[in-house]
């Protein structure tokens, strides 16, 4: 799905939702119809403070419409949005199975923080 997002609005975080050396999630279930735009969407986890900003955020998405046989198709998708405790946000996109995601096994932190948490994959 990441690969065919064609406009993404970051979040904006609300004042005071975490603070500034720390780090929030938030997931969410959407659907993108034919056209590629995002029709519907669920909040499915993360903190309560970031929902509302997750939502507004995500409706203004869009996608290069996906086709099955040659004719566009409406597609559900799940989204996660991390949120940096400086007031930024960007789209994670979800693992690709290949161990990780882009930028190695760190989740950053603010300047100032020290370095993120280290993510450590047990083989299943």
């Amino acid at each position: 799905m990441a690969k065919r997002l064609d406009h993404v609005v970051a979040p904006k975080l609300p004042e005071g939702a975490i603070k500034k050396c720390s780090n929030a999630m938030v997931i969410l279930k959407v659907a993108v119809d034919e056209k590629g735009k995002v029709s519907d969407a669920e909040f499915v986890s993360g903190y309560d403070e970031l929902k509302d900003s997750a939502m507004v955020a995500i409706k203004e998405w869009t996608y290069k419409p996906y086709e099955k046989h040659g004719h566009a198709i409406a597609v559900r998708t799940s989204v996660s949005i991390f949120y940096l405790g400086d007031g930024e946000s960007f789209p994670v996109y979800m693992p690709d199975g290949k161990g990780g995601v882009k930028g190695g096994n760190m989740i950053p932190l603010p300047p100032g923080c020290g370095s993120g948490p280290v993510i450590k994959r047990t083989p299943s």
